[in-house]
């Protein structure tokens, strides 16, 4: 069995730099993909979990994007930020509070780039439950959405 730090380049061209306890990749490390994605953080047999960080590379689907949190199974899973910084994906938006599945769910706020800021419960990305959306110029409601839309159906969500 393979234990202490490695250096390991797949086939695919990723590459692996960090601890490998009992064969698998355990403990703090840095993985890179071709794409130039590059996760900082704690992997336990073979997935991302706990604390970390992912910077999504130029190549990547999601050019310049960051999140940094809770992982769980290699998914973004408990507390964490995203920052959306690639132009075709949302730039200037930033969304902090909980995940599930690589989605926003749970308590959290979403700020938006026109200075739009959503906060409460979000469900597969998008406001639903209690909330307060609070646009730009200081208007406010607060109240229930429903698949991201509020109750009275002036506001439509649209997700990220």
């Amino acid at each position: 069995m393979l234990d202490g730090p490695g250096h390991i380049k797949f086939v695919n061209g990723e590459i692996y730099d960090g601890d490998i306890r009992n064969g698998t990749l355990s403990g703090r490390a840095v993985y890179t993909w071709p794409s130039g994605d590059r996760y900082e953080g704690d992997y336990r047999e073979g997935h991302r979990t706990r604390k970390g960080k992912i910077s999504f590379g130029e190549k990547s689907r999601w050019p310049g994007d960051v999140y940094e949190g809770d992982f769980a199974d290699g998914h973004f899973q408990g507390t964490g930020t995203y920052e959306w910084h690639s132009e075709t994906h949302h730039a200037g938006n930033v969304y902090q509070g909980e995940w599930r599945n690589y989605r926003m769910n749970g308590r959290g706020a979403l700020t938006l780039a026109n200075g739009d800021r959503n906060e409460g419960e979000f469900r597969e990305n998008v406001p639903d439950g209690k909330g307060i959306h609070t646009a730009k110029d200081g208007t406010k409601y607060e109240g229930a959405f429903k698949r991201g839309r509020s109750e009275d159906e002036k506001i439509t969500f649209r997700a990220p």
